[in-house]
């Protein structure tokens, strides 16, 4: 029964994981969609050589 416990905190911990990095990479599209100025690939690509 133990290992029944275990296996569905991993399965919740691992569905989290997963639908947080979603939102993450949703977040940064919609930004970059909305101000493209504040692309990560503008912002890393401005630094001063």
């Amino acid at each position: 029964m133990s290992s029944d416990v275990g296996l569905e905190t991993s399965k919740r911990f691992l569905s989290t994981w997963l639908i947080g990095d979603l939102v993450a990479g949703l977040s940064v599209v919609a930004v970059t969609a909305a101000w493209p100025e504040y692309s990560p690939l503008n912002i890393f690509g401005k630094r001063k050589k």
